[in-house]
């Protein structure tokens, strides 16, 4: 329709990538996380490295902490 931004699955998925970033980070610091702060693939990611930082006690100027996240089961993202 005219005017209205259609989505692609890559969006979808780009976009369901936030959220469990966002989700993610939320559980781990339990602080909330609004999603202003996880609106893009790039956004999110350097919310997550400075929660992260902050949480943990790091420096954030450490450019060798990479992210990591664990799914204790894959069954949670098939339904």
């Amino acid at each position: 329709m005219a005017g209205e931004e259609r989505l692609f699955p890559i969006d979808d998925a780009i976009d369901g990538l936030c959220e469990l970033i966002r989700s993610h980070v939320e559980s781990v610091t339990g602080r909330y996380q609004p999603k202003s702060n996880y609106t893009s693939r790039k956004v999110a990611y350097e919310t997550w490295m400075q929660e992260t930082a902050l949480h943990f006690g790091i420096r954030y100027d450490m450019k060798k902490m990479d992210p990591l996240i664990v799914l204790d089961s894959c069954e949670v993202l098939d339904s």
